[in-house]
């Protein structure tokens, strides 16, 4: 559904009332870029999942050898580039987000989403 307010376009996967009340999941992958920089300027210095109707959120983080880096049920943890306080070096790093949403009936619904990211220096 497409949904114009002031000029803008907003693509939404919601029902319209006189409030937003989304019925599905909505993980923003668009603003979790596929690369970032962790150098402690500021900008682009975590890596993790943004969402709303989200509940039990499990975000991991690959290296390129499946090891696991990081772990984190919060969406406020992000991910530093960091490996036990080491920085980690450039490369392509795998994530995978398991999570449950809530539905319109009150159940929850298992989902997950998986890809990469890069870290630059």
């Amino acid at each position: 559904m497409k949904i114009q307010m002031k000029n803008t376009i907003v693509a939404l996967v919601c029902l319209m009332t006189f409030t937003f009340s989304c019925t599905d999941d909505f993980i923003d992958l668009q603003k979790n870029p596929n690369a970032f920089t962790p150098d402690n300027d500021g900008i682009n210095d975590g890596f993790g999942p943004q969402g709303i109707n989200i509940t039990n959120l499990d975000f991991y983080v690959f290296n390129r050898w499946g090891e696991q880096i990081f772990h984190s049920i919060s969406m406020d943890d992000k991910w530093d580039g960091k490996v036990n306080g080491n920085i980690v070096p450039v490369d392509v790093y795998i994530w995978k987000i398991f999570y449950r949403t809530e539905e319109d009936y009150g159940g929850l619904k298992s989902r997950q989403k998986v890809g990469t990211v890069t870290v630059l220096r």
